[in-house]
């Protein structure tokens, strides 16, 4: 299968997101008509909170609303593989995962924090609806790469229970 990835950030700022969304379109109709697939990656803000009118506490909404509007009225043969976005907590996750329950819903892995920090994402991810999880840097800069990776797929699994605090 021919799989590539279209990435996405929206800022707030009207005529850029707008024309984020057009230049989406675009992609996606012409990889419709060459039958190549792909998966979407849409990022949190890049600016920072509240220069462009977005408290940071609504980001999770704001994103989630740009989603919606950028796969609405898309024909499921020309809908991404699936959604790669960042996870913004429980109702962030529970939201867009309801939302369309045919959409595939994964996490980024983030640059920062522990190991376990990366199983817990996973977990509480996995339990609020996602069903993919990309943790390209967080297994590329593991002291042993196949160990995380084994231990990624256990916690995905339910064969590894984290502790509760």
């Amino acid at each position: 299968m021919n799989l590539g990835l279209y990435s996405v950030t929206f800022n707030n700022h009207s005529e850029r997101d707008l024309e984020s969304l057009v230049a989406y379109k675009a992609f996606r109709l012409e990889a419709e008509t060459k039958e190549f697939h792909h998966f979407l990656e849409v990022f949190g803000p890049n600016v920072p909170p509240n220069v462009h009118g977005i408290p940071e506490a609504i980001i999770p909404l704001f994103l989630n609303d740009h989603i919606v509007r950028l796969l609405a009225g898309i024909p499921s043969v020309a809908r991404p593989q699936f959604l790669k976005i960042p996870y913004y907590g429980p109702a962030a996750m529970e939201e867009i995962c309801t939302y369309d329950p045919s959409l595939v819903v994964g996490v980024l892995g983030g640059s920062a924090g522990t190991t376990h920090d990366a199983f817990e994402l996973l977990h509480s991810a996995k339990k609020h609806g996602a069903r993919v999880a990309l943790f390209g840097r967080k297994v590329n800069a593991a002291e042993h790469q196949l160990s995380f990776v084994e231990h990624l797929r256990g916690v995905a699994d339910d064969e590894i229970i984290l502790p509760r605090p």
